[in-house]
């Protein structure tokens, strides 16, 4: 089978302002997987987007320090508070899909692929060029 890319959509729900949205694209080289490998891919996929967003941004910053050699302490001051993150470990993407698969079984998301929900990590799901994936995570309302 050839490789073919789909979308998930990711929305937060329970939040006070306007909901949260979110598209990836996962790459698939089988039509059918379990519920638990497609949470593997789109957290993966997740991971490569973020840390390629951050490097963007970590080049534009330091683009800044070339344009402005004489960069003054108030812009350090802000690299610094923005990369402070810089410092810390690299989560690893098999942390983050464990999380995210507890996750799951704790209800805090819902996978819906085809406006149907999945409910296990085991489930077998087809996904076809046209599925519409659809992962919504559930946050509390304030005061109740």
């Amino acid at each position: 089978m050839t490789e073919r890319s789909i979308a998930i959509q990711t929305l937060t729900l329970g939040r006070r302002e306007t909901p949260e949205k979110g598209h990836v694209c996962v790459s698939l080289m089988e039509e059918q997987l379990t519920v638990a490998e497609l949470i593997r891919l789109t957290v993966e996929e997740r991971i490569r987007e973020v840390l390629a967003r951050h490097m963007l941004k970590r080049l534009a910053v330091e683009g800044r320090d070339v344009l402005s050699p004489f960069a003054g302490r108030e812009q350090r001051a802000r690299e610094d508070v923005f990369f402070a993150s810089k410092h810390m470990s690299q989560p690893t993407s098999e942390m983050e899909v464990e999380k995210a698969w507890r996750a799951f079984e704790a209800g805090l998301y819902l996978l819906l692929i085809n406006k149907r929900r999945v409910k296990s990590l085991d489930e077998k799901i087809t996904l076809t060029a046209d599925a519409q994936v659809q992962f919504l995570r559930l946050t509390p309302l304030a005061g109740g």
